[in-house]
C-alpha cells in the first residue's frame, strides 16, 4: 500500500474511534516485513530480533491511539523501533556479558562466514579456532571493543559514551576500522 494512502487509512480509521484494532491491522500488514528486516540488521541473533519485533509491535499497538501524523506512519513505526534496539542495546551491555560461543559466532559472521562454498567443516572449525587465537592475542580493551561494536552493535558514539572512553567517535570509529582489518589480517593469515 502506498504510503499516501496508508496515511489517508489510518486517519478515517482513528477519526472515527482512536482504539480501532483494523488501524493497528492495517498498520502491521502494510509495516511488518520492513520492521522485521530493520531490526535484524541491527541485533546479532534472530530469537532477539523476534522479541524485539514484539516488543516494537505492543509498543505501537499502545501509543496508536495517541499518533498524531507528524510523520508518515512508517516512518512512526520505523521510530520505535529504533528506540526499542536502543533500549535492548542498553540492556545487553549492562548485563554480565554475551557468552564466548557467541561472540566468536557474531564476530565470524562479520569477518567472514565461517564456512564458505566447498570449504570442510574442518577448515571453518580452523577459522573459528584462529579467531579464538587472535581475539586471545589481543588486549583486553580492543576485544571490549569489537564486542561493543559487532556483538551488541553500539555505534561509536555509544561506545564512547557507555564505557567513558576518553575520545571522539570519529577517532573511535578509526581505530575500529584499523583493528578490523587487523583481524581480517591474522584470519587470513594461516597458523
Amino acid at each position: 500500500m502506498a504510503s499516501a494512502d496508508l496515511e489517508q487509512r489510518l486517519r478515517e480509521l482513528l477519526e472515527k474511534d482512536r482504539h480501532d484494532q483494523r488501524a493497528f491491522d492495517l498498520l502491521y500488514a502494510a509495516c511488518a516485513e520492513g520492521v522485521k528486516r530493520f531490526i535484524a540488521a541491527a541485533v546479532p541473533r534472530p530469537e532477539q530480533a523476534e522479541d524485539l519485533s514484539q516488543e516494537v509491535w505492543l509498543a505501537v499497538h499502545n501509543a496508536l491511539p495517541d499518533y498524531q501524523f507528524k510523520s508518515s506512519p512508517r516512518t512512526w513505526v520505523l521510530s520505535i523501533a529504533t528506540h526499542k534496539i536502543g533500549d535492548f542495546r542498553r540492556r545487553v551491555s549492562r548485563q554480565v556479558g554475551p557468552t564466548e560461543d557467541l561472540v566468536l559466532e557474531t564476530l565470524v559472521n562479520h569477518f567472514g562466514p565461517a564456512r564458505r562454498t566447498g570449504e570442510s567443516e574442518v577448515d571453518a572449525g580452523r577459522k573459528v579456532e584462529r579467531l579464538r587465537k587472535v581475539l586471545a592475542e589481543l588486549p583486553d580493551d580492543e576485544r571490549q571493543l569489537l564486542q561493543d561494536r559487532f556483538v551488541l552493535g553500539l555505534s561509536p558514539a555509544e561506545i564512547v559514551e557507555e564505557r567513558a572512553i576518553d575520545a571522539l567517535p570519529n577517532t573511535l570509529s578509526q581505530r575500529l576500522v584499523r583493528l578490523s582489518r587487523k583481524v581480517r589480517e591474522a584470519l587470513t593469515e594461516p597458523r
